[in-house]
């Protein structure tokens, strides 16, 4: 019995989701009586989103609600519910969804990623005001919870597509102050250089970059904030260190999609500072300049 859900769950983790269906399948004809009957079942609705099989998903998840309603997963194939339906577009029904689970379910975990995944409905619609309405009742009901980190950066985004840029550095500095131990530290460090870029602050940006590089010189963001360093020194006319960071780039991060456009712009800066001999050993394929989209 154990072995043959374990088979199955090994299926599904492997992503072969059509094999684990029909091992999920046989197991709930087989085992009816069996401890593991919700697993399964859950499992059974989890193959078929993973499959992207979303209204066979539903139905499976609806079963476990309907027949094992106090199985340990009941609450979390709720939330599944919803998930399938954004997944399908319906974000109304999905709403409802998330709602039900929030009046039914007693599990902290799970309320919160509820009212996450409302705020989430309402960003994918675009309806940034409302996400930011449910993203603030995660963070003022759940304070200090991974989920809250995760809805109070949401919330800077939703600034961001407002172009609201100022308030969008306050939420994403609540991130550091509040959740300084969040995986989502250094990218709302770096989003916070980039809004300032989009304000036109170059010095405020510049610091902002200087912080992430300072604090996470190993992290994914170096070549970015690298990058961006690099054009925020170059709009303050500071030459000398805008090729300093753009080299950085091209030097350890030749791989980076950022790299071919430093070399570049390490010409440009040469050719603003009148080294002409210079500017002419680096490329010149590149005639155009990226900017960050504002």
């Amino acid at each position: 019995e154990y072995a043959y859900f374990s088979t199955g769950l090994a299926y599904y983790k492997q992503g072969k989701f059509t094999r684990a269906t029909k091992r999920f399948q046989t197991f709930r004809q087989k085992f009816q009586k069996s401890k593991l009957i919700g697993e399964a079942q859950f499992y059974l609705g989890q193959s078929y989103f993973g499959a992207k099989k979303y209204s066979q998903a539903i139905a499976e998840w609806r079963y476990l609600m309907e027949h094992f309603p106090d199985s340990a997963r009941a609450d979390e194939a709720g939330l599944m519910v919803g998930q399938a339906f954004m997944a399908m577009g319906d974000y109304k029904q999905a709403r409802k969804e998330f709602r039900s689970v929030i009046k039914k379910s007693d599990r902290s975990e799970i309320k919160q990623t509820a009212h996450y995944q409302l705020g989430e409905s309402y960003f994918k619609q675009k309806n940034y005001d409302q996400a930011i309405v449910e993203y603030r009742k995660v963070i003022e009901e759940f304070p200090g919870t991974p989920t809250a980190a995760k809805a109070q950066f949401s919330s800077a985004w939703c600034f961001v597509e407002k172009k609201d840029y100022s308030s969008a550095i306050q939420e994403f500095s609540h991130v550091i102050t509040d959740y300084e131990k969040s995986e989502l530290f250094p990218e709302a460090q770096y989003m916070i250089g980039n809004c300032y870029y989009y304000l036109g602050k170059y010095e405020e940006a510049a610091r902002s970059y200087r912080r992430l590089l300072a604090g996470f010189p190993t992290g994914d963001l170096v070549d970015d904030g690298n990058y961006w360093l690099g054009w925020s020194y170059f709009k303050l006319r500071e030459y000398d260190s805008s090729i300093e960071a753009w080299r950085k780039v091209v030097s350890k991060y030749p791989d980076s999609s950022f790299a071919a456009q430093a070399d570049y712009q390490i010409g440009e800066a040469l050719f603003r500072q009148k080294k002409y001999n210079e500017a002419e050993n680096q490329p010149v394929s590149y005639t155009h300049l990226t900017l960050p989209t504002n």
